[in-house]
């Protein structure tokens, strides 16, 4: 077995087998435009780029503190899905079945923009068309997963469980039931250097290692501050995520996450043959802390997941805990494929994302922050859910009605004191999963042997 005792971060797998992309100039001096998006991952190149469709002619700038993909979009495994983080029935008493329903219906629509994207501007990122199963793997998931679809059909929206002989062929053997969702497999770095220079195309300008310290709104027109620029705009989108640090304007609501994954070497034909899933499409189990795997265009499996947890006031790795959170995740992966026990583990990465109390992202203009808004903490579902979002937000520049989606919204549930934001949430995050270890433990393994490595601490 793998040895993950110093837990060594690598450069993602998308990141050593792209070419290498020249990095785009820095910002140095002072400026105005009509626009300026901060985060250069795919919810601020898709924020710039609907944008420069609506304001043609407008001065549309993009500043990124490092490298355009070098946050969590490049640092993903590139399963783009739709749905949300929240359960349905929760989203229909919180807000209502109208909100829920436009919810459902814009989360789908997030991949179909993203697919449309990636074709109408030819982005070469390895992108397949394939299906996305939500698996349960204990009875308690199951009632999860029945009490899902029938509150989307209590809504109009028709979804179906699949099981026995249909679900083992599309998933592999193990799993009670199952949904299907529509979903892209992507190279998420190519992804995002593609958006790039489609933004660009459409008159968008993009500054790189360009890290904005401050967001003045004191001012008659707000004023962008960086390094060695200044940029004054009517308007700035903050599209950090997690890693937003200083400039996170809701610091009492979103809280930033590390999340992790593997990827072994490529795997032999017989590797393949061995694991007992066909490979295709994308899986995603019903966890809180779902581990979700695919594997990628030359054969490796990925395979992200395990407990996510908090970066701490600065968003550094800890190694200690990094180190017990891979060895987790690997026999996590052993648990459900045996066949890898011996398989070598190519690159180990985390990435920082963001979320909040309620499970839902929050995207609107900034309370008291005149000209500033915030897109962000897309709880696991970033890569569909931020496209939509920012498709929302060029709408709402060209003036048209935003639509009743609960994630629209100027703030989310606060956390009020420091030690229930660090503290008081790692216990949270602790006792789900706990939870999650509880309700594994009450079911038969599949693989009896390697089930219980995998649930060993």
């Amino acid at each position: 077995m793998n040895d993950h005792s110093d837990a060594a971060e690598t450069t993602p797998i998308w990141m050593r087998s792209a070419t290498t992309v020249p990095p785009g100039p820095r910002l140095h001096s002072a400026r105005r435009a009509e626009l300026v998006v901060v985060g250069g991952g795919i919810a601020g190149l898709t924020a710039a780029y609907y944008a420069a469709r609506v304001l043609r002619g407008a001065t549309i700038i993009l500043l990124e503190a490092d490298r355009v993909g070098g946050g969590s979009t490049g640092r993903s495994t590139g399963i783009v899905t739709p749905g949300m983080k929240i359960p349905v029935a929760q989203c229909r008493s919180k807000h209502g079945d109208a909100a829920a329903s436009a919810a459902h219906d814009a989360s789908q629509r997030g991949v179909a923009l993203l697919r449309d994207l990636v074709r109408t501007e030819n982005i070469d990122c390895a992108a397949r068309d394939e299906i996305h199963t939500r698996v349960a793997l204990t009875e308690a998931q199951c009632r999860h997963q029945h009490d899902q679809v029938t509150n989307l059909g209590e809504l109009g929206i028709e979804q179906r469980l699949i099981t026995g002989a249909a679900l083992d062929e599309q998933a592999g053997q193990g799993y009670i039931c199952g949904i299907e969702h529509d979903a892209l497999l992507v190279d998420p770095y190519r992804l995002v250097v593609g958006l790039a220079e489609a933004a660009r195309r459409a008159g968008v300008e993009i500054y790189e290692r360009t890290p904005v310290v401050a967001v003045d709104t004191g001012q008659p027109t707000p004023v962008v501050e960086t390094e060695d620029g200044r940029i004054t705009t009517p308007r700035v989108l903050l599209a950090t995520n997690g890693y937003g640090e200083v400039l996170n304007p809701h610091p009492r609501s979103v809280f930033a996450l590390r999340g992790y994954a593997l990827a072994t070497a490529p795997l032999t034909d017989q590797q393949l043959d061995d694991l007992g899933w066909n490979g295709r499409g994308a899986i995603i189990d019903e966890r809180n802390f779902f581990n979700h795997y695919r594997l990628t265009p030359d054969h490796r499996l990925l395979f992200g997941g395990g407990p996510t947890t908090l970066p701490g006031q600065r968003p550094v790795l800890d190694r200690s805990g990094a180190s017990a959170t891979y060895q987790r995740l690997h026999r996590e992966m052993i648990g459900r494929f045996p066949a890898l026990t011996n398989v070598a583990i190519a690159a180990r990465w985390s990435a920082l994302e963001a979320g909040t109390l309620d499970r839902l992202p929050v995207v609107g203009q900034v309370p008291r922050r005149g000209g500033l808004y915030y897109a962000g903490a897309w709880t696991g579902h970033g890569l569909s859910t931020s496209v939509v979002a920012a498709w929302q937000f060029g709408q709402q520049l060209a003036g048209n009605p935003a639509p009743p989606i609960p994630w629209l919204r100027t703030g989310a549930p606060t956390i009020p004191t420091a030690f229930a934001r660090t503290k008081g949430l790692a216990a949270y995050l602790k006792l789900l999963d706990r939870a999650d270890r509880r309700d594994l433990r009450r079911r038969r393994p599949s693989h009896p042997a390697a089930e219980r490595r995998a649930l060993a601490r």
